[in-house]
């Protein structure tokens, strides 16, 4: 991976990482919460302001927020893992749709033959729900149930 390459994703984190601590932490919602977010990737850019843990550490204390440093790291790890991973609202979104109505289809036909299938793809959008779409998207999640 190249330099800029690694600077997108370090944007990409950090703009997760403001959301995380906007509406987990700091109880900031909406466009606040977005604007704080955009703020942090922003100061990526900037040597100045480029110590996201300060800077949450700094807003944590200030709102009398209680949390370890630790956690933090923990949370800017797993979101560079994210972030590396590409995972966008518009890609998820169009895999979380794509998933149930495949799995919908399968689930009007003979279900018998297509058990293994459709408990696979419920597993998958699970999975894809718990781990991308939990804590970092708010748009509508599909079901898979057939309406009859």
């Amino acid at each position: 991976m190249n330099s800029f390459d690694d600077s997108k994703k370090m944007v990409r984190r950090n703009k997760l990482l403001g959301m995380w601590a906007a509406e987990k932490k700091l109880c900031i919602t909406g466009q606040d919460a977005e604007a704080y977010s955009n703020a942090l990737a922003v100061g990526t850019l900037d040597p100045e302001r480029s110590d996201v843990l300060s800077k949450i550490r700094k807003d944590s204390d200030a709102a009398g927020v209680v949390q370890s440093d630790e956690l933090i790291i923990h949370v800017m790890d797993d979101l560079m893992l994210q972030a590396g991973n590409l995972m966008t609202a518009q890609r998820l979104k169009k895999i979380a749709n794509t998933l149930p109505a495949l799995t919908r289809n399968a689930k009007r036909r003979d279900t018998m033959s297509y058990a293994k299938a459709i408990d696979d793809s419920e597993s998958d959008l699970a999975l894809l729900r718990d781990k991308y779409y939990l804590d970092f998207f708010h748009f509508g999640w599909p079901a898979t149930h057939v309406l009859q």
